[in-house]
């Protein structure tokens, strides 16, 4: 079998499935004590502008707003907290598949549009949420986004 010299991954729903295993919608609707269904929508819509560099106060602000609740102190920070987890955890097939790939001395590389304050990608070799090494990220127009499906 021939070993590919590098492979770049995406974060979010390949290496890492946050909403099939994670519970991200319900998770944050509850740090806001919103219904996931109404939390879901607000999420999503507003979600384009924070993945291009838009700060956090700014992005949850925007979804506070659309579901008409204030942000309590310290909501941000635990919405932030809460998200970079879900968002970063490997999940037990990808962990094996990168353990794999750096065992054999294939290359690997992270291309993700997480916001660009989050830590460095997650590390099969040490956990996640560690950061491996910093990336640039080169601006290659504004994406178009729908909402992922539930089942994605």
């Amino acid at each position: 079998m021939d070993i590919p010299l590098g492979v770049v991954f995406d974060l979010g729903e390949v290496l890492t499935r946050p909403r099939a295993r994670s519970g991200l919608e319900g998770r944050l609707a509850g740090l806001l004590g919103v219904e996931e269904s109404a939390f879901a929508e607000a999420y999503w819509a507003h979600r384009d502008a924070y993945d291009l560099g838009s700060s956090d106060l700014a992005y949850w602000s925007a979804v506070a707003d659309a579901l008409g609740v204030p942000l309590p102190p310290g909501a941000v920070d635990a919405l932030v907290g809460a998200e970079v987890e879900i968002w970063t955890r490997l999940d037990d097939a990808s962990r094996i598949l990168v353990e794999d790939l750096r065992r054999r001395g294939t290359r690997l590389a992270l291309l993700s549009n997480a916001p660009t304050h989050w830590p460095g990608p997650p590390s099969a070799a040490t956990g996640p949420r560690t950061s491996t090494g910093s990336c640039s990220r080169p601006t290659m127009g504004s994406p178009s986004r729908t909402p992922p499906s539930a089942s994605g």
